[in-house]
């Protein structure tokens, strides 16, 4: 079971700032005031104008909480990783290029590094190639349907004698298909993988 690394009763902008907190005091005083401040000018500068950083983090959104606190762990540890997110065709729900941006700044990757996977393009035939293109280029994290990856995609591979390999699942959404979601979480458990495989399901 994973349990969510944000510390719960703080804001937002002193969960940023934690442990770092000294850049805001002065005379044994912390300057609230300027810590929000400059919060806020963190989240807006990404896109993120609709958190306040002065709001409770349990205000916000459990599974974004959790999946920058998994990726940043993987990633560190040189673990390349899979985002799954179901609902990724109505505009009014797909998340996909939010979280996009979110692992980008949460993350510190350029965007080159976090790369969308969208339902309609690349072409069922060409996804393989789209994929090993995109990892050649530096994509440590791919972001996308599972129904696009439940067949014919491998997560790990030999080109030119370097190893690619993506052994980090991680289920954003589940979708009501279990067939799906059983189909997707083996992509990384292939002949060829010599890694230890992490699949993480959020649900809160």
């Amino acid at each position: 079971m994973q349990e969510i690394g944000t510390l719960s009763g703080l804001t937002v902008a002193e969960n940023i700032f934690l442990g770092n907190e000294e850049k805001f005091t002065k005379h044994g005083i912390k300057n609230t005031a300027a810590m929000n401040k400059k919060a806020q000018e963190y989240l807006d500068s990404y896109g993120f104008n609709y958190i306040d950083a002065t709001k409770v983090i349990d205000d916000y959104n459990f599974e974004d909480r959790k999946l920058v606190e998994i990726v940043k762990e993987e990633l560190g540890n040189n673990r390349n990783c899979v985002v799954y997110v179901e609902y990724s065709q109505d505009a009014s729900s797909n998340v996909l290029f939010r979280l996009q941006e979110l692992l980008c700044r949460e993350c510190g990757l350029e965007e080159q590094e976090v790369i969308v996977m969208q339902s309609g393009y690349p072409s069922a035939l060409k996804r393989e190639e789209w994929m090993h293109d995109r990892a050649r280029e530096g994509m440590r994290v791919m972001i996308c349907n599972p129904r696009l990856c439940e067949t014919g995609l491998d997560f790990c591979w030999e080109e030119e004698g370097k190893v690619y390999n993506y052994p980090n699942l991680i289920f954003y959404q589940i979708g009501y298909s279990l067939f799906v979601v059983w189909q997707a979480a083996g992509r990384a458990w292939r002949l060829n993988q010599r890694e230890e495989c992490h699949t993480y399901y959020l649900a809160y």
